[in-house]
This record gives C-alpha cells, structure tokens and sequence, in this order.
C-alpha cells in the first residue's frame, strides 16, 4: 500500500474524515494514476514510433582521396540486394591497395545486413589507408 493511501486511511481511522470523504480521496488516487499510466503508455508509443532507419556506413581515407558513404539499410536490403551491395564497396575501395581490398570479406558485410547486425563490421588502419564499415 502506497503512503498517500495510508495517510488517508489513517485520517479516517483517527476521525479527521469520514468515510465517504476516505472513499472520494482514494477514488482520485486511482484516477490520478490511471492518467499516469496511460500518459506513459503514450509516451512509450511515441518514443517506439520514431525509431531510426539504420544505416550503412563506409569510410575510406587513404593517401589517393576519401570516401565517407551512408546509405540506408533499408534501401540496401529493398532495392540494391547484394549485387549492390558488393559494387558500392568496391566502388568505395576503388582507391585502396588490393592487399587491403582483399582482407575485407563482403560476404560477411552483407549477411550483417540481413541479419540486421548493428555496429563495426571492418575497422583496417594500415600504412596510410584507413577503412571502416559500420552499420549505425
């Protein structure tokens, strides 16, 4: 029992109130929290309603140039399919060292799409070439 509805118990038990005011006081404390609990309901909904789209990230700086790419995963998985997948990363890797381009399992990358993995997927810091994928 909650401490509001013993205050008002012990103010009927010792003749502050009597009983249909005891009855009127614990009525509104039920209606008040009954308007809590939708308000919270409400506000969860909301907040659940604007989750994110996740998405893809490239970033590529290496001594030829960079590359910064962020694409929806939605997107990946709806429109491109793997195929596309598989030519945006090389695309992005175009200037990279193939000793670089080879150590990054593609495969990998798109089975954590599926599979909506979130997180670090390649993080390479070699010489002078830096390559990360994430899906954020």
């Amino acid at each position: 029992m909650n401490d509001e509805r013993l205050k008002i118990l012990e103010m009927l038990e010792n003749g502050i109130i009597n009983a249909a005011e005891a009855n009127e006081l614990l009525s509104s404390i039920d209606k008040q929290k009954q308007s809590m609990n939708v308000q919270d309901t409400v506000h969860a909904k909301e907040e659940t309603g604007k989750k994110k789209g996740k998405f893809l990230k490239i970033k590529v700086d290496d001594n030829g140039g960079r590359v910064n790419i962020t694409i929806p995963v939605a997107f990946l998985k709806s429109t491109l399919g793997s195929s596309g997948v598989n030519k945006i990363i090389d695309k992005s890797l175009n200037h990279v060292d193939d000793e670089v381009k080879d150590s990054i399992d593609i495969e990998a990358i798109i089975a954590c799409i599926e599979n909506d993995f979130t997180g670090e997927i390649v993080n390479i810091d070699a010489d002078e070439t830096k390559v990360l994928i994430s899906i954020e």
